[in-house]
């Protein structure tokens, strides 16, 4: 079914078309030759998808982020739901925040992260590699998703944060579930999220308290001295910016590395050539993160009239950067839509640019260098089933990705 307009003219994007969540790529080409800067009558934004707009756009701070937190608390209000565990998370992500409130946030999460420093961090990303690599080898096929991509960054975030491992599963499923709030949904929807991020909070609440208790620094305590510092429930909001320190430097890490594993599968001579050169991984990666952009898209709102691709913006007006789409976009890349490692051209956003470039950038390309490292040094594997989408639109992310090994 193709969505139009009520004289019946169909519209060049639907994100609710048929397939759109596994190959939402041809739409993008489309709604680029509509025009890269287009007005959506339905959604009521301006959608972007050339580079050079979007580029314009991120590192214009009179475009300041959306806050996701306040419509759906809005629609909370007007419905007579409680929705606010789901939006104090919300209002705890830095990259829904601007100005000062956004600097004092991201300061926080730096020192947080750059408590375990590069050099010592690496070789514990690396153990973790092994260790899980070592156990899929004695089996006939695993879910490269599942049993390694989706777990790695989960058991890195536990150690960076000071948390028990043990950890990492429940608060990777319910980040796992959080980014669907970034999408349309339902009030049905946004309610089963309110009472993941209610349990969440609840967990962490405790770790807070029982690391503030024990006396000695980590992650938890860090964030807790660093960035609560305005709030009257400070183990409350600790426990909001864990919780978002979690999800994203899990889920789109995660995302990113299960679609260079994926890559690998679908061209079985990149994988050739990786597996004869280890030191190709990271280039592997990077490709696979321009082709697939695990965040797809990212909100502004105009603070003030712009001219953006000859397109006058009013103040007020929402904006939709398409990543995904100025990724392949055909004037910063050659062949867009095709794997080529190493590319040594143009500047994608997979993480970011600006101000609010994505902080964990450093230590994402070192956990997909390494996880595919280790991958590649598996005995030879091949697909066993097509691979699977997760629902989530605005995060893109891989649910299965079902291999066997050669000959077995």
């Amino acid at each position: 079914m193709v969505a139009t307009l009520k004289d019946g003219e169909a519209l060049p994007f639907d994100p609710y078309a048929s397939g759109f969540n596994t190959d939402p790529y041809s739409h993008y080409t489309r709604l680029r030759a509509a025009d890269p800067v287009y007005w959506d009558p339905l959604l009521r934004a301006w959608m972007l998808t050339g580079m050079t707009e979007v580029k314009e756009v991120i590192n214009d701070e009179t475009f300041h982020v959306f806050d996701m937190g306040k419509p759906i608390g809005e629609m909370a209000r007007l419905a007579g739901k409680d929705l606010s565990h789901l939006v104090r998370t919300l209002d705890a992500m830095t990259f829904l925040r601007n100005g000062d409130d956004h600097r004092a946030a991201r300061r926080a999460l730096g020192l947080a992260i750059a408590r375990v420093p590069f050099r010592d961090l690496e070789p514990v990303i690396d153990d973790i590699a092994r260790k899980l690599a070592s156990g899929l080898a004695t089996r006939r096929g695993f879910d490269a998703a599942k049993d390694y991509a989706d777990i790695l960054p989960a058991r890195v975030m536990t150690h960076i944060l000071g948390l028990p491992e043990s950890d990492g599963d429940l608060l990777k499923d319910i980040g796992d579930d959080i980014v669907r709030a970034f999408d349309i949904v339902s009030l049905r929807v946004y309610q089963e999220l309110d009472r993941k991020a209610e349990l969440a909070l609840r967990h962490l609440c405790k770790r807070v308290e029982d690391a503030l208790a024990a006396g000695h620094e980590n992650g938890v305590t860090v964030l807790y001295e660093e960035g609560a510092q305005s709030t009257e429930d400070k183990v409350m909001a600790t426990a909001t910016l864990i919780l978002f320190a979690f999800a994203v430097g899990t889920v789109t890490t995660s995302s990113l590395i299960s679609f260079a594993l994926d890559l690998l599968m679908e061209r079985p001579d990149l994988y050739a050539r990786a597996r004869a050169d280890i030191s190709l991984a990271a280039e592997v990666a990077a490709e696979a993160g321009r082709l697939q952009s695990p965040v797809q898209r990212a909100l502004r709102l105009a603070t003030e009239d712009r001219l953006i691709g000859g397109k006058p913006i009013k103040r007020g007006e929402k904006l939709i950067l398409m990543m995904g789409a100025a990724n392949r976009d055909p004037q910063t890349f050659s062949e867009p839509d095709s794997a080529r490692v190493p590319r040594d051209e143009g500047r994608d956003l997979v993480f970011g640019a600006g101000r609010h470039v994505c902080l964990g950038m450093n230590l994402a390309k070192i956990e997909s260098r390494v996880t595919l490292a280790h991958f590649l040094g598996l005995p030879t594997l091949e697909r066993d089933g097509p691979p699977t989408f997760r629902s989530s639109v605005t995060v893109r992310r891989l649910a299965t990705i079902p291999v066997k090994f050669k000959g077995v």
